[in-house]
């Protein structure tokens, strides 16, 4: 179809400007140069080819021939303000970006460069597509280098395939490698973060219905477009995120297919694609590498070998074991979005933990990632002997983890007890307690990551140390045994120790929890499902 035009271009300036100005902005220079400057010799009389030449000689190092152009312009054109404007910017040695920032009213144009503009960001994404900046694009591959493949640019777009916790994802950069190397490495960073953390690789819809991330697509604004597929379907849905990370409501949209139809799979089989991930929030962008792997070994016999020479780096140890892969990395900047402050509050026992947590500036992620069926028990010991591990580092202060954060050795003392054969409980599950007009409630944290429902106590006349003792009780049990606690069924210490469960929606938690009551009702013989004894692990 280009040629058919250009073949009725003859003579045509102006078609040959326009072509040649579409080729910039899509970063094919050489090409742009080519066009201009048959634009020129098929209708020397049109003055915007010569604005065009002249950008383009300058940018090719031909400084003389692009002064040239511009008094070819300025000569059909006399006193024009871009011309003038772009014959300084070539005797200043400006570069093409430079020379395209303008309006082409000079008023306008001076708000532009005073920074008065109000397009302005419109108007550098506009342009950021016309140069490689090769130091941007070294920051964006130490960022994404570690995990990509298949790498494929200008087509138009850039795209490749990353790993993220043992799963491929399509990630689309709508531009050309040159709008990808000026995208600030700073949101580079936080988007890399929040895709390696694993908290958008599942996206729950309802109870019912989940999509596990397929493709990751980046705008020059930093807009994304999250696409999932279902499980076991070929039906896809996709959310919209804004460029700091939250969902954008406006443009959210669902789209399971033509028929619409409702999910028949269950959350349930999306244990496998579950993360055990945490953060070791740190005083300074430092660790010692092999101190951690000292300890892993001293600590937990854990050999971390990497097996992958090549992919060796120095702010991160991936390795497997034991069916399970681990990825230990060290991110140079606090975890986004002040989780680690806001999450902090949450620890009763540790007063000083919202200001150590203010105070980060960077982080270790640490995750564990499965290679198929495996125990999640297990990937739950080794995430916490991990975790463990990375609390010996220097400046490492606290653990975001469960939905709040503890002091290193807390978290190191509680993990200890896997030395004598004990599930390290409250290195997974945090305890919530609070008080209300009718008593002490209490709740977990972490049993989804299981599989499990969360628990709640609701209102009970005891004191938070016997709340506590009850709920955890509780929790061991249902954990250590495999137990799936259902409504209407009861739970004691004994046979004739009955709590009643009903599942509802959550009150210190979204979504829908089970509710134990903490009185038991010794004389109701009515319980239509048994009586779950967590005293033995049998159901009576």
């Amino acid at each position: 179809m280009k040629q058919a035009s250009e073949e009725n271009a003859e003579g045509c300036a102006m078609w040959y400007y326009r072509y040649s100005v579409a080729l910039m902005y899509c970063g094919r220079l050489n090409e742009a140069l080519e066009y201009a400057l048959k634009g020129a010799k098929e209708e020397p009389d049109y003055p915007w080819i010569w604005l065009q030449v002249g950008k383009l000689l300058s940018h090719f190092g031909d400084r003389n021939g692009a002064v040239e152009a511009c008094e070819q312009g300025l000569a059909l054109e006399p006193g024009d303000y871009e011309f003038l404007t772009l014959k300084k910017e070539i005797e200043a040695g400006d570069t093409l970006e430079q020379m395209e920032y303008h309006w082409i009213n000079p008023e306008a144009d001076k708000a532009l460069q005073q920074g008065l503009d109000e397009d302005a960001d419109d108007k550098l994404r506009s342009i950021s597509c016309i140069r490689v900046d090769n130091d941007g694009l070294d920051r964006f591959w130490e960022i994404f280098g570690q995990n990509s493949d298949n790498y494929v640019k200008d087509d138009p777009y850039c795209y490749f395939r990353y790993m993220i916790r043992e799963q491929w994802v399509e990630i689309v950069f709508r531009m050309n490698e040159a709008g990808m190397s000026k995208l600030k490495t700073e949101w580079l960073e936080e988007i890399n973060i929040r895709l390696m953390d694993g908290r958008l690789l599942v996206y729950d819809v309802s109870e019912d219905l989940f999509g596990i991330l397929d493709t990751v697509t980046i705008n020059l604004d930093c807009s994304t477009e999250l696409i999932y597929k279902l499980p076991d379907d070929d039906r896809y849905f996709r959310i919209f995120l804004n460029p700091d990370g939250t969902i954008n409501e406006e443009a959210h949209r669902m789209e399971l297919g033509a028929d619409g139809g409702e999910q028949t799979g269950s959350r349930e089989t999306s244990v496998n694609n579950r993360v055990f991930a945490g953060f070791i929030i740190m005083a300074e962008a430092e660790w010692d590498k092999e101190q951690l792997k000292r300890d892993l070994k001293e600590k937990w016999n854990i050999t971390a070998e990497e097996d992958d020479e090549e992919e060796k780096r120095d702010d991160s140890l991936i390795f497997e074991t034991d069916n399970m892969m681990a990825a230990i990395s060290l991110v140079p900047a606090p975890v986004p979005d002040g989780e680690a402050e806001i999450n902090a509050e949450n620890n009763y026992m540790w007063p000083d933990a919202v200001e150590t947590a203010k105070n980060h500036k960077a982080h270790i992620i640490v995750a564990v990632l499965s290679h198929g069926e495996d125990n999640l028990i297990e990937r739950g010991k080794l995430y916490a002997k991990l975790t463990a591990a990375c609390c010996r580092q220097k400046y490492a202060t606290g653990v975001y983890t469960s939905g709040v954060v503890f002091e290193p050795h807390f978290y190191e003392d509680f993990a200890d007890v896997m030395k004598a054969g004990e599930l390290p409980l409250y290195n997974w599950i945090w305890f919530g307690i609070y008080s209300g007009e009718r008593g002490m409630s209490a709740y977990t944290y972490g049993m989804e990551l299981f599989g499990k429902e969360e628990i709640e106590v609701l209102n009970a006349a005891a004191e938070p140390k016997e709340l506590h003792d009850f709920l955890s009780g509780i929790a061991a049990y249902v954990l250590e045994y495999d137990v799936k606690l259902e409504p209407g069924e009861t739970v004691g210490f004994s046979e004739t120790d009955k709590h009643s469960i009903i599942l509802s929606e959550g009150v210190a938690l979204p979504g829908m929890t089970l509710k134990i009551s903490y009185e038991s009702a010794e004389n109701d013989s009515d319980t239509p499902k048994g009586n779950k004894d967590f005293s033995t692990g049998l159901l009576n």
